[in-house]
């Protein structure tokens, strides 16, 4: 077979746990998807490769079908997907940005969200925010997100994912609630007990995936840069998309 090669920095590990256990739903529950910060559309190619319906929305892009800002633009539609990665650490106010995402999402919609897992106390330009395991979870829960029935992917220092719906029990109300407490409808949200504790973010972590693991015998990345991610070979599809994802950064191929 002759592969379409995609060459990806970001979000890899996230779409390929996503293109591999959805595999069944793409074209079918999933066909449109939106490309939040779409940027070069390298992300979005693979996307419509496969046979999705992508739009991008991107304020300096040319390629974007929405050259717009994504937070002021008043979207005539909802996606089935939406796709972002390595945006949300550049917004001026992330709870505003994730309520935007919520409202563009039906009830099967799905949104797959990347971000980078920097140490809190380093200073990088554009980056605004710190979504290190602690503070992404709980921007995730009280946004109305599941995240206990979702998915989430921690690499080692590199980035981390969510894969997740909507809550169906979220009451728009909860917005104007402040963040001071985690009550049972946060904690019905989350996969990790709310409680004042300290997690370690130099770990890799696996929840909830049917196609990425986490094991300390990884056959396929334990020797880049502490990746400890397997994929479980009797999870790969018997019809191959025919993409390989190339992310020459962390000196990983998968073809799939």
């Amino acid at each position: 077979m002759i592969y379409k090669k995609f060459d990806i920095t970001w979000s890899g590990f996230a779409l390929i746990e996503f293109l591999v256990s959805a595999k069944n739903k793409i074209g079918k529950q999933y066909k449109t998807v939106l490309d939040i910060g779409s940027g070069q559309g390298t992300h979005s190619q693979l996307l419509k490769y496969i046979g999705l319906d992508v739009y991008q929305v991107d304020k300096y892009s040319n390629n974007a079908e929405y050259k717009v800002d994504f937070i002021s633009h008043k979207f005539n539609k909802k996606f089935d997907v939406i796709f972002c990665s390595h945006v949300i650490e550049h917004q001026r106010n992330v709870g505003l940005f994730l309520d935007k995402i919520f409202d563009l999402m039906h009830d099967n919609s799905i949104l797959i969200i990347t971000v980078p897992n920097h140490p809190v106390e380093t200073i990088i330009e554009g980056h605004l925010n710190s979504f290190i395991f602690p503070c992404f979870l709980q921007h995730m829960i009280h946004a109305g997100f599941d995240c206990r029935n979702g998915k989430f992917i921690s690499i080692s220092r590199i980035e981390n994912s969510f894969i997740v719906k909507k809550d169906k029990n979220f009451d728009l109300k909860e917005r104007e609630e402040q963040g001071y407490t985690w009550t049972q409808k946060h904690q019905n949200r989350s996969f990790y007990e709310l409680k004042n504790s300290t997690i370690d973010n130099n770990k890799t972590y696996v929840y909830n995936c049917e196609i990425l693991e986490h094991t300390n015998n990884s056959l396929l990345f334990n020797s880049i840069k502490n990746i400890e991610i397997n994929i479980k070979t009797n999870n790969k599809p018997s019809k191959q998309y025919g993409i390989e994802i190339n992310m020459e950064r962390w000196g990983i191929s998968i073809k799939i």
